[in-house]
């Protein structure tokens, strides 16, 4: 019987230290699970907050790239309307300095101006009416390289006996700092 008893005791032993094993785990489980689960809910609420604030950042970006191309292209008109002004009043300032200059036996068929280039066209009385236009036009500070193209005798008509001179003239605008100057002075 005693070996019955000792097989019984070391039984029970072995099955206290199995079931403490097992009740140490099930506590153990007990005790972390709901710290782990709470852990992973703290984890999910923050990956959910960055992923917000990632999408969010994501528009911003996007509205900013926007942003960008809309100050790109705004920028590119306000420098194109800021040419067409500058290009105007040089224009404008241009054509004052003509009727100034203008002699009065002296009258404009065309006026063409291409950028910098300036092409004009006229009839005046004699060469040296032409001559002096010339001489005038050459002294202004915003035009450069003035010369006469061609004089030519006009031909007579029934209406008209008197001898007219065509000519054609060219020129060129100065240089873009010259130009600045000029537009600076007149806005």
């Amino acid at each position: 019987m005693d070996d019955q008893k000792n097989v019984q005791v070391v039984f029970v032993k072995k099955f206290l230290v199995m079931m403490l094993g097992v009740l140490a785990l099930f506590g153990f489980e007990q005790y972390m699970i709901p710290k782990l689960t709470a852990e992973r809910n703290v984890l999910q609420t923050e990956f959910t907050e960055l992923s917000t604030f990632n999408q969010k950042k994501e528009a911003l970006k996007i509205e900013i790239e926007k942003y960008e191309k809309d100050r790109i292209r705004l920028n590119r008109q306000t420098d194109f309307l800021q040419k067409i002004q500058n290009e105007r009043i040089l224009s404008v300032t241009f054509l004052k300095k003509i009727k100034e200059l203008i002699p009065s036996n002296v009258w404009l068929t065309s006026l063409k101006v291409d950028d910098l280039q300036i092409e004009i066209k006229g009839e005046a009385d004699s060469e040296k009416e032409i001559n002096d236009f010339n001489i005038k036009l050459a002294s202004v500070n915003f035009l450069k390289d003035v010369i006469v193209l061609s004089i030519d005798l006009k031909p007579p008509t029934p209406t008209i006996q008197i001898p007219i001179k065509l000519f054609a003239m060219k020129a060129q605008f100065s240089d873009s700092a010259e130009l600045s100057k000029v537009t600076e002075v007149k806005q």
